[in-house]
């Protein structure tokens, strides 16, 4: 069976661990990776922006600069599966979890070879629910700048 790359939004790898015992149990290799500003990489908040999540000062200064978090985070996936593939000697199945969907999605889009299949769960609403829905939380770290005149993310699962 293909090994299985997972990528999640959430702050310690032992809130994953029920997933991953499954995956073992199944006999499947398994490899968890923190994408930029998830996982040990988050807390990295500053006083002066305010923000209770560190990503959102990340994303907002990538997004003054005409980058997104997103290109950031869906290009750590892209080369985490790279080589997850060639130590493994298999592509990955990419299992992705909370506003690490996004990115992971993405990543999935842009480079459909590098993976043997894509998993979501808790994904984020849509875009168009974020803008629609004055009470679906909002976030810039999930957004890619002038994305939804053309796409929403979830069209890329």
């Amino acid at each position: 069976a293909a090994p299985v790359l997972i990528v999640s939004d959430v702050n310690s790898r032992t809130a994953l661990r029920e997933t991953v015992r499954k995956y073992l149990a199944d006999g499947r290799a398994v490899a968890v990776a923190d994408i930029r500003g998830f996982g040990e990489t988050s807390g990295s908040r500053h006083s002066f922006y305010g923000s209770k999540d560190g990503d959102e000062e990340i994303a907002n200064c990538l997004i003054a600069l005409g980058d997104s978090l997103v290109a950031r985070r869906a290009e750590d996936v892209m080369l985490v599966a790279e080589t997850v593939a060639k130590k493994l000697g298999a592509k990955p199945v990419l299992r992705a979890e909370g506003r690490a969907a996004i990115p992971a999605a993405h990543a999935k889009y842009l480079e459909p070879q590098l993976f043997a299949g894509f998993e979501t769960a808790r994904e984020p609403a849509s875009w168009e629910a974020l803008v629609r829905d004055e009470l679906v939380p909002y976030a810039f770290s999930c957004t890619v700048r002038g994305a939804l005149k053309a796409y929403d993310w979830i069209e890329l699962k």
